[in-house]
């Protein structure tokens, strides 16, 4: 389980990210796209990753899953509402989001790859002229 981050450290390839209120002041103005690059850069090493979500940071969740989905990186699994202990022991809501990365995302990498790719070409003139 880990958390987003600062600006300029490497992102972690890690298979839970945790998104509460003190990691939503960490993030700062990067608390929608901090995140979706960090799990973009997961899910390229794994097949799923976990994310959740603690209040008051259900609503950043929900928006992550969302353009995780638009932009084809991601599908939910599943989701599942869930209530978490506090750090003083109150009992506080959280969301949990199953992202598997897209198969159309992996297909287009492996096309990328191909394409830059070293290809050999091999001339074989016709035996026979008609």
């Amino acid at each position: 389980v880990a958390m987003l981050p600062l600006v300029g450290e490497p992102l972690p390839i890690v298979p839970s990210v945790v998104v509460d209120g003190p990691a939503m002041e960490l993030a700062g103005d990067r608390q929608i796209e901090g995140y979706v690059d960090w799990i973009t850069a997961c899910l390229r090493e794994m097949d799923q990753i976990e994310l959740i979500g603690v209040d008051p940071a259900l609503t950043i969740i929900v928006s992550i899953t969302l353009v995780l989905r638009e932009r084809s990186i991601a599908f939910d699994q599943g989701i599942e509402t869930t209530t978490y202990a506090a750090r003083d022991g109150s009992p506080v809501s959280g969301l949990r989001v199953v992202l598997v990365r897209d198969q159309s995302t992996q297909q287009q990498q492996q096309q990328q790859q191909d394409a830059s790719s070293p290809v050999a070409v091999v001339y074989r003139p016709s035996v026979g002229i008609w």
